[in-house]
């Protein structure tokens, strides 16, 4: 049986917190045990060809071609790091979500 995924949210305590550097950092490390995704807003919107689709809400019929993104980086990892934005957001909710689903 395969490990399960290990999905990190990473939320900045405030709005100057150096969220993109500690992810980076921490992606990296979980790098050197196994397969480690690295996702950011900007990633999916970017991966999807969708500006702002990362910000959808989740009432979003879109919702469900995030979803699937998110779980097609899931099958060829072990770790997800997923960066959440410096402010409350549509993403980081999103983030926190996945994080908490395992």
């Amino acid at each position: 049986m395969a490990n399960p995924v290990i999905a990190v949210a990473i939320v900045a305590a405030g709005p100057h917190a150096p969220l993109a550097a500690f992810a980076a950092r921490l992606a990296t490390a979980l790098g050197r045990i196994g397969p480690t995704a690295h996702l950011r807003a900007s990633d999916l919107d970017c991966q999807l060809g969708t500006p702002g689709l990362a910000q959808a809400a989740m009432a979003d019929p879109r919702t469900a071609r995030i979803a699937a993104w998110i779980d097609d980086v899931e099958t060829h990892h072990r770790f997800l790091v997923l960066e959440t934005d410096p402010t409350p957001s549509n993403w980081g909710a999103r983030c926190i979500r996945q994080a908490t689903a395992y």
